[in-house]
């Protein structure tokens, strides 16, 4: 008769045979349980008697969001416990799962729910999935860990302290405030992470050498509705192309961590390699510290350029409607002087209007797996991009059950109503 094989899976089904198998003496360690194995452990708690069984778990609300086990196991394992004359121990950052029925053990990797779904035996033809390893009698250095040696309980080093009522209420009202999801273990989902995602730089407002103003055709001595009028758009730049406060080093600053850092797809939009984000998120913090600077360097600046630029704008301006007076200009009260500057202080705006719409924008996008499976899109990755071996990978998650919506709580009394 063959031996069950040492690498082997570990999943509620196995965890439960074993726990049933048991006839003398069980020990479960693990961060959580299900209730599928809570109610195995009941029964054999029940039929074996409190001296024969151990039960040492991590009574965290962070191992019920891992989907580890859920608050209802515990509960469940604390009342048999309490009815049998035994404990549940608790042992905080358990991460590793053990069984030990009678002269067997079992050494396993917990699976949490929220990261992956429970594993399942190989189908024949595939590669063995293993998560555990299946030995006989524990070694006698765990047995003296676990307090079941030939001095007992004096060597005992994990679970210690008993779970209390007030520490299960404290993880039942942790969870009733932040709950964890559900998962349905019966039904996986496959779930994709991308080589690579999506990503938008714009600097916002900084481009100030294209900031233009349209002057009314009125100040340029122009009749209203006439054809002249109506084909003649004047604008008038506010800031020189080559002026120092131009914005136009952080636009080149912008182009250069492009070109390091990121992948053009036409038709698309750029990429960023989650190799090279890291690098590209600490190039644009010096690129967020360089608009800043700029920021605060028209603060200074900006304003006695606009002033400059407003003051030479307005003297010819002033001199046009002087010789060329028109029925638009005669119905503002004022000298030609005063209505000129009047029109071009609204027009320029201040100083302050410009910084403050002066921003560094970047906005991360997730690419979709219908994209990841497009030939077309797969294969114009790979030619604009062909040092990337692989655009994705794929695993197996527990689905998350949706939450139910909340209940809309019933009207209140309309007694004293008017």
């Amino acid at each position: 008769m063959n031996s069950p094989a040492a690498l082997t899976v570990a999943n509620d089904q196995a965890i439960i045979e074993m726990i049933r198998s048991a006839k003398e003496r069980l020990i479960i360690m693990a961060p959580g349980v299900s209730e599928p194995v809570a109610a195995a452990i009941e029964e054999r708690w029940r039929n074996l008697g409190p001296a024969a069984v151990t039960v040492i778990l991590d009574v965290d609300p962070e191992v019920c969001r891992m989907g580890y086990g859920t608050l209802r196991a515990l509960e469940m394992l604390r009342e048999v416990a309490s009815n049998q004359g035994g404990l549940v121990n608790n042992h905080p950052g358990i991460r590793i799962g053990l069984v030990i029925a009678d002269g067997e053990t079992l050494i396993y990797t917990p699976t949490p729910l929220l990261i992956e779904a429970s594993p399942t035996p190989a189908q024949p033809q595939e590669q063995p999935k293993p998560n555990a390893i299946r030995i006989g009698l524990p070694p006698e250095s765990l047995q003296r860990d676990l307090g079941i040696g030939p001095d007992g309980a004096r060597e005992r080093m994990v679970g210690l302290d008993g779970v209390t009522k007030e520490q299960t209420d404290s993880v039942s009202k942790n969870l009733a405030e932040n709950p964890p999801q559900k998962f349905d273990v019966a039904r996986s989902v496959r779930v994709f992470n991308a080589q690579f995602e999506f990503v938008e730089i714009e600097i916002k407002g900084a481009a100030l050498q294209r900031k233009t103003v349209r002057l009314p055709n009125y100040l340029l001595g122009l009749e209203e509705n006439t054809v002249l009028d109506q084909a003649m758009r004047a604008t008038f730049r506010v800031v020189d192309r080559d002026s120092p406060v131009s914005g136009a080093r952080l636009e080149r600053h912008r182009q250069r961590i492009i070109r390091r850092y990121l992948h053009h797809l036409p038709g698309y939009g750029f990429i960023v390699l989650r190799r090279d984000k890291e690098k590209l998120v600490q190039a644009l913090d010096y690129l967020r510290w360089a608009v800043e600077s700029f920021r605060l360097r028209l603060a200074s600046e900006l304003q006695v350029s606009l002033d400059a630029k407003r003051k030479a704008l307005a003297e010819v301006l002033e001199a046009r409607i002087t010789q060329r007076p028109n029925e638009r200009r005669r119905l503002f009260l004022g000298t030609p002087k005063e209505i000129v500057e009047h029109e071009l202080h609204r027009l320029f705006g201040s100083a302050s209007d410009l910084i403050d719409a002066i921003q560094l924008r970047v906005v991360y996008k997730a690419v979709t797996y219908e994209s990841l499976v497009d030939p077309k899109f797969v294969a114009l990755v790979r030619d604009r991009v062909p040092a990337l071996e692989r655009l994705h990978e794929e695993t197996t998650v527990a689905r998350a059950i949706p939450m139910p919506p909340a209940r809309t709580p019933p009207p209140t009394s309309m007694k004293g109503a008017a």
